[in-house]
């Protein structure tokens, strides 16, 4: 692997912060920049020079910080450097934008990251932490994601994303005044990898920034990186409660402690002036960063892994694909261990703009057992270029939706999810089931095996309308047993298996298209506190009207129609999403943080005609 600097190209990069304040006084700037920021009234303290503005209960390392990093701020830089690109970042209450220039300070500029407030709420849209990769050569954005560390559970996809990342890269991570308020320990872990110094004592409504390249040596995530450590196992058809906390695998060691650090070439922080201030002053940051050769590896030069290759030169966030040593290839679509396959049952992977728990779901499935055996069929809400590339390099097929309804809708969703279970049974003339997955959920090993077991089921009792791998109460308190079902009342969710006969039923009588969501009003709590299965069906179809949700309608009666869904006591899937469409990261972390799901691959589900209802 080669990660060499290149000959004499530098990039000019410009972080500009403003947050909350009309106060012209100027911030404090702690920096490691090429061209450090002139220290605004500087006084001795302890033999040091001392900025009045700091906050007198900092440490005196942060106090003398402009004089510490005078000595190397330059470091690397002397080496004849001429200016290849200038960016700039402006982070202030209506928007989040990164510009890119070709030269130092040369207009105009090229727009390559914005964000744009769209809430009246106290924490923005653009609030939490700004994360954009940009290529160490040529100054392409190679992936751009936001973490809204504001709410729980945030912590850990920006952790996991950090892990993913090739080694040379030039890494920007910018933190609004609000990304400390859930900023978790394994976070903290995966920045100070990146060099990342500052970021451990960052205060609530600070404002934090940081140029760096990626470290020379990665850590290479497994998928059990993502998993929780508090999932179940079998044994004698019985499961047992894993002990000690529920932590996450990313959260048991230090990846400071696995990985070489980046190579910091900037990092500033903002801080409160006065006692009585909520936000941060503006943060502007110069820095100037060498231009590097790149990551070469010897599997570059298969020719029959050249898509593969171009494909790891434009996006980021794909170590396991585009590891120098063992990468993960096509070849991994047939290497599965085989199980008994009663029937042909593809999976329908629902997916739109978010390529890292798309990559994440496919690697996941794609080593489960049955997954060689069983077509997949990639369904996209929407032209998404990287995704499709994805998507081609397995050599699956897919399905692209044009998008119905406006962004940030529930039109968006709903008309996504007639598409695919309505085609996914044309792209299949030939079979009678099919699973639907959305793109946010980890997979347990018997997951195929699961419906695999359970299909019959389908044929044989109409008043089983689908087979749910996701249990609502499958908590480690009254879950125990992953070899049993429960019949219950209840929407498909989560990764579910149909049948051809329901899928023409619901395409008919879908949910209406709406042009935009709204919110419950008027329902009182007479309607609320239901004594009976009329009243609870007409609370759930006021909700229906009134939202206009595809999972809320397929629970009202209307869809129902008295049948039942079969769930695992012990669940197949498990939510991996946050700040998503419907799960916030509060959400996350106090329900489906705490679920359990099974890790046992050869599970046999025991009792299957005690569900079924005959004479039908």
């Amino acid at each position: 692997m080669n990660t060499g600097m290149g000959r004499s190209i530098c990039m000019w990069v410009t972080v500009t912060m403003f947050t909350h304040t009309t106060e012209q006084t100027p911030s404090v700037l702690y920096s490691t920049s090429a061209t450090p920021p002139a220290v605004h009234a500087q006084q001795h303290y302890g033999g040091h020079m001392r900025n009045p503005l700091v906050r007198d209960y900092y440490p005196i390392e942060w106090r003398v910080i402009a004089v510490i990093l005078g000595s190397f701020s330059h470091t690397g830089l002397d080496e004849g450097c001429c200016w290849g690109f200038f960016s700039s970042l402006f982070l202030h209450p209506p928007s989040c934008r990164i510009f890119r220039s070709p030269s130092h300070r040369v207009f105009p500029s090229l727009q390559v990251y914005e964000k744009e407030d769209s809430s009246t709420q106290m924490f923005l849209s653009h609030s939490g932490i700004h994360l954009l990769v940009l290529h160490p050569t040529r100054g392409d954005v190679m992936l751009a994601m936001q973490f809204l560390t504001h709410q729980p559970a945030e912590h850990r996809n920006l952790a996991a994303c950090l892990r993913t990342l090739m080694p040379g890269r030039l890494l920007v991570v910018a933190a609004v005044p609000d990304a400390a308020t859930f900023l978790a320990e394994d976070a903290v872990l995966g920045l100070e990898a990146m060099g990342a110094s500052r970021i451990r004592n960052l205060a609530a409504f600070e404002a934090w920034a940081i140029v760096t390249h990626t470290p020379t040596s990665t850590h290479t995530p497994s998928l059990r990186d993502y998993m929780p450590s508090h999932s179940y196992t079998s044994s004698n058809n019985r499961s047992n409660n894993s002990t000690g906390p529920s932590r996450h695998p990313q959260e048991e060691t230090s990846p400071s402690q696995e990985v070489s650090r980046g190579r910091v070439w900037g990092e500033a922080v903002t801080t409160i002036r006065r006692p009585d201030g909520i936000f941060g002053y503006p943060l502007s940051m110069d820095t100037r960063v060498p231009k590097v050769s790149g990551v070469w590896c010897k599997w570059h030069e298969d020719p029959h892994l050249q898509e593969q290759r171009e494909f790891c030169d434009t996006y980021e966030g794909y170590v396991t694909l585009c590891t120098c040593v063992h990468p993960v290839t096509a070849s991994v679509r047939h290497s599965a261990p085989e199980i008994t396959m009663n029937e042909i049952i593809p999976v329908a992977m629902l997916t739109a703009i978010k390529p890292f728990n798309f990559y994440r779901q496919l690697l996941n499935l794609l080593e489960t057992p049955g997954a060689a055996q069983t077509p997949i069929l990639v369904m996209v809400d929407g032209a998404n270029t990287e995704i499709l590339r994805l998507v081609r390099l397995f050599g699956l097929d897919v399905l692209v939706h044009r998008p119905q309804g406006a962004p940030g809708t529930t039109t968006l969703l709903n008309m996504h999810f007639r598409f695919s279970v309505h085609n996914v049974f044309n792209f299949f003339p030939e079979v009678d089931k099919a699973i639907i997955l959305e793109d946010d959920l980890l997979l347990s090993p018997d997951f195929l095996s699961f419906f695999q077991q359970t299909a019959w089921l389908l044929d044989v009792d109409p008043t089983i309308f689908c087979v749910n791998a996701f249990s609502v109460n499958s908590y480690r308190e009254v879950a125990w047993d992953p070899t049993l079902l429960r019949r219950i009342n209840m929407f498909p969710q989560f990764g579910w298996m149909i049948n051809r006969r329901w899928a023409r039923e619901q395409y008919r009588a879908w949910i209406t298209e709406k042009t935009e969501a709204s919110i419950i009003d008027g329902i009182g709590t007479d309607s609320i506190i239901c004594v009976s299965v009329k009243s609870y069906n007409e609370f759930v179809s006021a909700i229906v009207e009134d939202i206009g949700d595809w999972d809320l309608w397929l629970s009202s009666e209307n869809s129902l129609q008295g049948r039942h869904a079969l769930v695992p006591e012990v669940g197949r899937t498990y939510h991996a999403g946050a700040a998503g469409a419907h799960v916030t990261g509060w959400a996350q972390e106090q329900l489906f943080n705490n679920m359990i799901f099974n890790q046992d691959p050869d599970v046999k589900l025991r009792g299957l005609e005690e569900y079924v209802t005959y004479g039908c």
